[in-house]
């Protein structure tokens, strides 16, 4: 066959044929195209190859890769896809786009959990989507600027602001260490051992320990009388009284007191070497009744000398005690003995 030339239909200037017949080549230098007839008999014209250019696509193009299977970059506006293809795979509900190391696009599950910012208190601001801000807001002593917030501190506050920081002030006797602990000399913590000088308490004042010891020299209390025995309401079980220390050589204990095994009797004691707690041990070593002295004396009722026998007699003796003479027998008289003493005894007329 002798050599021949094809020529297809063609334009240097037209972007894209019409009226090609079915099956009917064209080729455009505008954009240097290659059209082929559609073969329903449309007229249409279909772009089968040819070189593409970055731009706009229009309809019916399509992306084209290069040499190295690239297409080097797509510029969309207002694009609205139905699915994304990255990495292999579409998406699924709650995954996001991420961008790998190597500039790789793949779908991931996101760990962002923060829904919205709520602003607390002494702030204002916060929502739940987009840049959110937090505003500090002013207060009583305090001031909020676009870059501080300042707090205002004066001495009678207590407070006392320099270039080191905000402080508080201490007072005569009250410290303040290096980690920021305010100190009075001493701990004061509700287990701890506290001294002080004087105390004055408006109030009233409960101890619940087991020993209250005032180591003073003068005792002074207001109220006429002095309750003791507060909890012997239930039953007479324990002795009321008071009692003092004394050293005779060994330590001894005396005092006044009621007994409960001997109701509504109040008794002297002294010598005992037994402390007495809730009771006095009148059998304790050394326990004896102790003397009294008064100037006088005044009862209700008939006296009871327990060393006084039936029908005795009182007498004085030199010692300023009250000594009891016997009774004797009938047609004995009271008389002085040779001794000076008063003594029953029979009245002898004498011998002549």
């Amino acid at each position: 066959m002798a050599n021949s030339t094809i020529q297809v239909k063609r334009s240097t200037t037209n972007a894209a044929p019409t009226g090609l017949a079915n099956g009917e080549l064209a080729y455009t230098a505008n954009g240097e195209v290659l059209f082929i007839g559609s073969p329903n008999g449309n007229g249409l014209s279909i772009a089968i190859g040819g070189r593409r250019f970055p731009g706009v696509l229009t309809a019916n193009q399509v992306l084209v890769a290069n040499a190295t299977s690239a297409i080097d970059k797509v510029i969309v506006a207002n694009l609205v896809p139905t699915q994304i293809y990255a990495n292999g795979g579409f998406g699924t509900a709650g995954q996001v786009l991420h961008s790998g190391d190597s500039g790789n696009v793949y779908w991931a599950n996101t760990t962002a959990d923060i829904t919205s910012v709520v602003a607390g208190d002494g702030l204002t601001g916060g929502g739940t989507e987009g840049a959110v801000t937090l505003n500090a807001v002013a207060g009583n002593g305090i001031s909020v600027t676009a870059d501080a917030i300042a707090v205002f501190a004066n001495t009678s506050s207590g407070l006392v602001a320099n270039v080191t920081g905000l402080h508080v002030k201490t007072g005569v006797g009250v410290s303040l260490d290096g980690n920021g602990n305010l100190a009075i000399g001493q701990a004061v913590a509700t287990t701890s051992n506290v001294t002080f000088n004087d105390i004055t308490a408006s109030g009233n004042l409960v101890v619940n320990g087991t020993l209250v010891t005032l180591d003073v020299e003068t005792l002074q209390v207001e109220d006429p009388l002095i309750a003791l025995a507060r909890l012997n309401t239930s039953a007479d079980t324990v002795d009321i009284g008071l009692y003092g220390t004394y050293n005779d050589g060994s330590t001894r204990y005396s005092g006044l007191f009621r007994d409960a095994s001997n109701s509504d009797i109040w008794t002297f004691f002294a010598n005992t070497t037994v402390v007495p707690t809730t009771t006095v041990d009148t059998g304790g070593t050394g326990y004896t009744l102790a003397e009294i002295l008064a100037g006088s004396g005044r009862f209700n009722t008939a006296l009871t000398l327990p060393f006084l026998a039936n029908n005795g007699v009182l007498i004085g003796q030199n010692t300023s005690s009250i000594a009891a003479v016997s009774s004797s027998t009938e047609g004995h008289v009271l008389q002085i003995n040779s001794s000076g003493i008063p003594a029953f005894g029979v009245l002898d007329g004498g011998t002549f």
